[in-house]
């Protein structure tokens, strides 16, 4: 009697959860957990010439995403094709920077300040104007170890990519890239979509922001769902009036084409498995362990509440059908989730508990999960930092 009381405690703070989370107050800002699951899936790129001798060199960077589980990536069309006359390499207005279509991919891995050089990538198709866009494919491995192919089972993190149909003014967005300014690290901005441009027939075509600066180019915008919505691709910086803008094109119009290489995943929307049955997994599920701690003071948070959603589920439209797994923290703020989840996705994530303010966020398990016992293992999810209200 007693656990169906908690059961149904719980469930009706959840509820309460949910009809919250939905508040314009929560979508003011997106989470540095959110922020976070967006680093490892934008990337540096390296724009590259080939030299007097033959020999491939880099002359500069761009932004890019990773939007499949085998390494598509969007950019900027500009990062690939030269957008004006590089004389010094022979590359005249609109030429490809090197005829293979080639670029370097620098990852953003944890605990590294500087992005590291992991991959080349090969330009699939491009569309210079007016959405400057282009789509490249993982070709090889690369770094200290030196070239060698992809493993079969080689696979990324990735964006799901948004409807852009749906974004609104004033709605919250993220930049993440690697501008000129602040070195060859990644940089984070925080914006607000401003407006929209459009073509002949009233269609949006791009996003106007208020973030951007030199090297955004090719950046994913990240909405507060964890999707990509747009491609950045053009900044503007006013010194005198310390104002900037930027102008993104929406994925909405990627071309039919380029789907067959992105992928049914890497297309799904929230809305279209939001509180469904859990696609499937590995061989195994597993699962997911952690610890809630006070986000100033490092102590264990004993009786948080964690909640793992269905991937793609967005925080305003999740119901009770939305919860695939639950857990309550002990008196060490330790946690297992029940029951089990598939591998190889991303669950977003709630978290409450009485005196700290909620928490959405988000935990990806990989396809390949550390070992455990049994045949259900067990995916260290981390320690998560809940900050007082």
């Amino acid at each position: 009697m007693m656990r169906r009381a908690m059961v149904l405690a719980r469930a009706a703070v959840l509820a309460a959860l949910l009809v919250g989370a939905g508040s314009p107050a929560l979508h003011a800002q997106i989470s540095s957990a959110l922020i976070e699951y967006g680093l490892a899936r934008s990337v540096m790129l390296g724009i590259l010439v080939r030299d007097t001798q033959g020999g491939l060199r880099e002359i500069s960077h761009c932004s890019a995403s990773l939007v499949s589980p085998r390494g598509m990536l969007l950019t900027a069309s500009h990062c690939v094709r030269a957008d004006q006359e590089v004389a010094r390499y022979g590359i005249g207005k609109g030429q490809l920077y090197n005829a293979e279509g080639l670029a370097t991919v620098y990852l953003n891995l944890p605990n590294q300040v500087r992005p590291i050089l992991m991959l080349f990538a090969r330009l699939v198709a491009d569309i210079r104007v007016p959405l400057d866009l282009a789509l490249l494919r993982t070709d090889r491995l690369t770094g200290s170890a030196g070239e060698r192919a992809l493993p079969p089972d080689f696979s990324v993190p990735h964006l799901a990519l948004g409807d852009g149909e749906t974004v609104r003014h004033g709605d919250p967005i993220v930049l993440i890239g690697f501008p000129s300014v602040g070195g060859d690290t990644v940089t984070v901005a925080r914006g607000h979509v401003t407006g929209f441009t459009a073509d002949a027939g009233g269609r949006r075509i791009e996003l106007k922001t208020d973030v951007g600066a030199p090297g955004f180019s090719g950046a994913p915008v990240i909405n507060e769902r964890g999707e990509q919505i747009a491609v950045h691709t053009s900044s503007r910086v006013e010194a005198d009036r310390a104002a900037r803008s930027g102008r993104a094109t929406l994925l909405s119009r990627l071309p039919a084409e380029w789907s067959a290489h992105l992928g049914v995943q890497a297309q799904a929307t929230p809305q279209q498995s939001a509180g469904g049955p859990l696609p499937p997994g590995g061989t195994s599920p597993v699962f997911l362990q952690g610890r809630v701690a006070d986000a100033s003071l490092g102590i264990p948070v004993a009786g948080a509440s964690l909640w793992v959603l269905a991937p793609g589920t967005a925080f305003g439209d999740a119901t009770n059908e939305s919860v695939v797994a639950s857990a309550l923290t002990d008196a060490a703020g330790a946690f297992v989730t029940r029951p089990a989840v598939a591998r190889g996705f991303t669950y977003p994530i709630v978290v409450m508990a009485v005196g700290y303010r909620r928490l959405n966020g988000f935990v990806s398990v990989p396809a390949a999960s550390p070992g455990g016992v049994g045949t259900n293992q067990v995916f260290a999810a981390g320690t998560i930092a809940l900050a007082r209200q």
